[in-house]
């Protein structure tokens, strides 16, 4: 692996992308990984790289201004990163804006990974699953295994941590559910301090921030994922294809 790339992606705002980005890349920062790790904006709103440009971290931050009405531009400079060579590792999260041009989500599907933040609302899963049946329709003309594509159930209350309603609407589509996250939102109102707010936090807070750092790096970044779906499929190849990885890993 040279170079591993992560999308924050959903066609609605306020499901929680950029603070899943600003965790992600933060608790990558936390790991064995001796890479590089950029966070690329797209958000005109520039929250990503405004809150990480407040916290000591070795994390590259780089921002591409995207406009609806004219999108090429942006789309043209994040291809350019996105295929751009290089001989150290690294591991690229791009925050992207609430209604993306198809132009972005297009450019998008040469990440190796989609993370899509969804809320367990009625309004908000029929609207996830929808984008999440388009997302797997340009990954099949695309051909080949990636991206991955990461339902990521977020702002979830803990009475409410079931995923039965997702995994049955996408039993036909090549879709993972990853951890469920619900307590990990107490984070997202002080993101600059969070490093040592994670050091205080109760167990299971705790838990839950590690569980999906962990999920982050040895799920998708260290591939298990990957090698978790080549068993699955030589065990049974017409079994379903939506994995509750929280289960797995």
């Amino acid at each position: 692996m040279n170079s591993y790339k992560i999308a924050f992606l959903n066609s609605k705002g306020g499901v929680g992308k950029s603070t899943l980005c600003i965790l992600s890349a933060l608790g990558l920062s936390q790991t064995r990984f001796n890479g590089r790790i950029k966070l690329i904006d797209t958000d005109s709103q520039k929250s990503s790289v405004s809150i990480l440009n407040d916290i000591n971290s070795k994390i590259e931050l780089d921002y591409i201004p995207f406009n609806h009405a004219s999108p090429n531009l942006g789309v043209s400079l994040l291809d350019q990163k996105l295929k751009a060579f290089t001989r150290e590792e690294e591991i690229i999260l791009i925050d992207t804006m609430a209604h993306p041009p198809r132009q972005l989500v297009n450019c998008i599907m040469q990440c190796n990974a989609i993370l899509i933040p969804c809320n367990l609302s009625e309004i908000e899963i029929r609207a996830t699953i929808e984008f999440v049946k388009t997302l797997d329709g340009l990954k099949k003309v695309r051909g080949g295994g990636s991206p991955h594509l990461v339902i990521m159930p977020n702002k979830v209350p803990a009475n409410q941590l079931h995923i039965d309603q997702l995994t049955s609407a996408l039993s036909d589509v090549d879709v993972i559910i990853g951890p469920t996250i619900s307590d990990i939102a107490i984070l997202k109102n002080d993101l600059v301090n969070v490093r040592s707010k994670i050091a205080k936090l109760p167990q299971k807070f705790k838990n839950q921030y590690l569980g999906f750092r962990d999920f982050i790096y040895k799920a998708l970044v260290k591939k298990e994922i990957d090698r978790l779906i080549q068993d699955q499929e030589a065990e049974d190849s017409n079994s379903e294809n939506v994995i509750p990885i929280s289960k797995n890993i």
